[in-house]
C-alpha cells in the first residue's frame, strides 16, 4: 500500500451517511473520489455565489445593476432634464464600465 492510499484510508470516514454511500456507489466513486466530490461541489457553489448582482443608485439618480464586472443602467430617478450616461460607475469603490442601458 503506497503512501497516498494509506493517507486516504486514514482520512476517509468509516461511517458515511447512507444516502451519500448509495450515491457514491451508484456513481461508481470510492476512495479519493469521495473526498474530491465535496470539494468540487463547494468550488462550484462558491463560483456561482460570486456572480451575484449588485444594485444601487448613483448621486445623479441613475439606477443600475452590476454583475460580473459590468454595469447595466436600468432606470432614472432624478429630477429630469438631460441625462448623461457615464462611461463607468463606482461600485464598492471600483469603477465598473457601463455596458448597456435599459431594463
Amino acid at each position: 500500500m503506497n503512501l497516498l492510499t494509506r493517507f486516504i484510508s486514514t482520512v476517509t470516514p468509516r461511517k458515511t451517511n447512507p444516502i451519500f454511500r448509495r450515491l457514491f456507489r451508484r456513481l461508481g466513486l470510492s476512495g479519493a473520489a469521495t473526498l474530491l466530490l465535496p470539494v468540487l461541489l463547494f468550488l462550484v457553489l462558491s463560483i456561482a455565489a460570486h456572480a451575484q448582482t449588485t444594485t444601487g443608485t448613483t448621486a445623479d439618480g441613475l439606477i443600475y445593476a452590476s454583475t460580473s464586472g459590468t454595469v447595466n443602467i436600468t432606470g432614472y430617478s432624478g429630477t429630469g432634464g438631460a441625462v448623461i450616461i457615464p462611461d463607468s460607475i463606482s461600485v464598492s469603490g471600483s469603477n465598473i464600465p457601463v455596458t448597456s442601458s435599459g431594463s
